[in-house]
């Protein structure tokens, strides 16, 4: 355990959530100069604030430890090793992947996941508009995720949805083309509006 790496991390987690060290040392019920000597590496927080350090944070408490961050690193990922992980093990780990955004790993690891891994992992790439990372991963969906993501070309059309027709059934097909049809017919009245209000 390298105590100047967890106060580097412990610091670069603050800062990336726009936190001083008097709102964390204020959440947490310990001074600024507390949170200051983690940061330097001269002491650990208390066991018992961990908990709340890590929930404040949005990390494990083995990320903050360093155990997660040294077996997780991108560049080490091994789908073989993933597969081997327990079921909260392999949730932990795309809790980090989708933090941390690193998507290109999910192509080598979504085979391993649960149906509420792939629909929180979908939820995420959607929200974030990352069409090509779900294009490379849409063979890992059921009709419930591919349902998702017919929601999402619904609400934000795209000439993307050609890459994606192929893995959509009928119905899927035909409620993209029922809301196409929707937004046309609602265009053209638009039109006929505008039109009849100038005569």
């Amino acid at each position: 355990m390298d105590v100047v790496s967890i106060g580097k991390f412990i610091k670069q987690a603050r800062k990336g959530l726009g936190l001083t060290q008097g709102h964390l040392a204020e959440r947490l019920g310990v001074s600024p100069q507390a949170v200051s000597k983690w940061e330097r590496g001269d002491n650990l927080p208390d066991v018992g604030l961990m908990p709340d350090l890590a929930e404040m944070l949005g990390v494990s408490i083995d990320e903050i430890l360093g155990v997660e961050g040294e077996k997780w690193r991108v560049e080490q990922w091994d789908a073989d090793e993933y597969a081997l992980l327990t079921a909260s093990q392999k949730a932990e780990v795309l809790g980090l992947v989708l933090r941390r955004r690193e998507y290109d790993v999910l192509e080598e690891i979504a085979m391993y996941f649960t149906n509420d891994m792939k629909a929180e992992a979908l939820a995420k790439l959607l929200a974030e508009d990352r069409l090509d990372i779900i294009e490379d991963i849409i063979t890992n969906f059921n009709r419930k995720h591919r349902d998702m993501i017919v929601d999402y070309f619904i609400e934000k059309p795209s000439e993307e949805i050609e890459n994606f027709v192929p893995f959509f059934d009928k119905n899927q097909i035909n409620r993209i083309v029922e809301a196409q049809d929707m937004r046309q017919d609602e265009k053209e009245n638009d039109n006929y509006e505008k039109n009849d209000e100038k005569n």
